[in-house]
C-alpha cells in the first residue's frame, strides 16, 4: 500500500518526477538542435491537490512559433464573410528561404480591423502556389494560397497560442511575450 503524503500518494510523486525528467531531457535535446523551446516550471502540488481530480495548470514546455501577419484591403468580420474562395497567405519564394516557416498566417481586414487565421499544419493537396499580381511590387509574385474553408475565427487562436496568464509558469524570462499588459 502506498504511503500517503498529503498530496496523493508516493507512487504519484514518483510518476510525476519521472515525467518531469523526461520533459527536461526532451526540452534540452530540442534546445541543442537550435529550437526555441523553454522549460516549464517544475510544479509540486500541495496538500490540497487531489490526484485524479485536480489539474495543475502549468506547461511542460513552451515553444516560440512564427506567425505571419498580412493586412488586406478587403472587408470581412470572420471566416463566413471572407469575400473570396481563396486566401492569399504569402510569398512562396520567401517561405522557401525561411529557416522556420510560419505556423500561423493571420489575415487582417484593413476595413474592419477583424482578423482570421490559418494553421500551416492543416495544409493538404488543396493548397497551391500561383503567380499573383502584387500592386506594391508592380510584378507577379508566386503566392501560397489555400481554400477559404481553412480560415479559423480569431477567437480560436487559443488553440495554438498560450495565454499570457501562464507566462509565470515558464522557467525563464518572458517579458517579450507580455506586451503592454506587463
Amino acid at each position: 500500500m502506498s504511503k500517503s503524503n498529503g498530496c496523493g500518494n508516493h507512487s504519484f510523486h514518483a510518476w510525476l518526477a519521472k515525467g518531469q525528467q523526461a520533459e527536461e531531457a526532451w526540452v534540452n535535446e530540442q534546445q541543442s538542435q537550435g529550437y526555441a523551446i523553454a522549460h516549464g516550471t517544475k510544479v509540486q502540488p500541495d496538500e490540497s491537490f487531489r490526484v485524479g481530480v485536480d489539474h495543475c495548470q502549468h506547461p511542460d514546455a513552451v515553444a516560440a512559433v512564427r506567425l505571419e501577419l498580412k493586412s488586406r484591403d478587403i472587408s470581412f468580420t470572420g471566416p463566413s464573410d471572407y469575400p473570396y474562395d481563396t486566401v492569399f497567405l504569402g510569398s512562396a519564394s520567401a517561405a522557401a528561404k525561411d529557416i522556420s516557416p510560419p505556423l500561423i498566417y493571420v489575415i487582417q481586414s484593413e476595413a474592419t480591423g477583424q482578423w482570421v487565421w490559418v494553421c500551416s499544419l492543416d495544409r493538404d493537396d488543396s493548397w497551391f502556389v500561383s503567380d499573383v499580381w502584387h500592386r506594391n511590387r508592380n510584378h507577379k509574385v508566386p503566392t501560397i494560397q489555400c481554400p477559404k474553408s481553412f480560415l479559423r475565427s480569431s477567437d480560436e487562436i487559443g488553440l495554438a497560442v498560450m495565454h499570457h496568464s501562464l507566462l509565470d509558469l515558464v522557467d525563464g524570462p518572458t517579458g517579450a511575450f507580455r506586451g503592454t499588459r506587463g
